[in-house]
């Protein structure tokens, strides 16, 4: 049967050198539903490419996905009692059955601890996102609004040897896409890759792995780190 790594673990593994591709609802919904999202009007190519990515079983390439189906020994809670509501309606049953059998996959749920990870256990999670980036030659990938004006979510990526910030469009990304990935593999194969790309980031993240990269879909968890940065000061 299926099963899915908690934040925590997924997180653990991104430390130990994983990379990671993530679905959420906008994902998925993208994907299987032919939902429309905000920042990506839908694109045939991109649909077609985020189902090969699901289905895809790469070496060393969490699939990150909602936690759904929580092991029977995880001591975190599955979310807040908003988000429970919000995932255990048609959503859950709509994720289990896009699952493979006998696979595990990494949580979804990663790129948003505070609404998943209890508060007691962030010192630890956080920990586990330094350890990721630390010491190495980071490279994110995102747009200017969410990154580095704003609420400045570079300013989570802490401890790095080198930080460089590749900017994308705001929206509408897969358009700029073949050529951002080019800029991308001019780097050295040591960089990490950490994407916050929206939808197309999730198929951004498995191309720049199978190049030879470490490659993070952190999504939106620069700016939850920033917050809590933000309320523990």
């Amino acid at each position: 049967m299926a099963w899915i790594l908690n934040e925590m673990e997924t997180m653990r593994k991104c430390s130990q050198g994983a990379s990671l591709t993530r679905y959420n609802d906008g994902e998925l919904g993208y994907a299987f539903r032919g939902w429309s999202h905000r920042l990506q009007p839908i694109d045939g190519k991109l649909v077609e490419r985020l189902r090969e990515v699901f289905h895809a079983d790469v070496p060393g390439l969490l699939v990150g996905v909602p936690r759904v189906l929580p092991p029977d020994d995880d001591s975190l809670p599955v979310s807040t009692k908003g988000c429970q509501r919000f995932w255990n309606g048609s959503w859950q049953n709509f994720v289990r059955k896009q699952l493979h059998e006998d696979r595990q996959y990494a949580s979804g749920f990663a790129s948003y601890p505070d609404r998943h990870v209890p508060r007691e256990q962030w010192p630890e999670f956080i920990e586990l996102c330094d350890a990721t980036w630390a010491g190495g030659d980071v490279v994110l990938v995102g747009s200017r609004a969410d990154c580095i004006e704003g609420t400045r979510g570079i300013d989570a990526i802490k401890g790095t040897a080198t930080l460089e910030f590749v900017e994308i469009p705001p929206k509408r990304f897969w358009a700029a896409y073949d050529d951002t990935l080019q800029r991308l593999l001019d780097f050295p194969r040591h960089s990490l890759m950490l994407v916050a790309a929206g939808v197309p980031g999730t198929v951004l993240a498995h191309d720049l792995h199978v190049e030879g990269f470490q490659a993070v879909d952190i999504g939106r968890l620069p700016l939850r780190l920033r917050l809590h940065m933000g309320i523990e000061q």
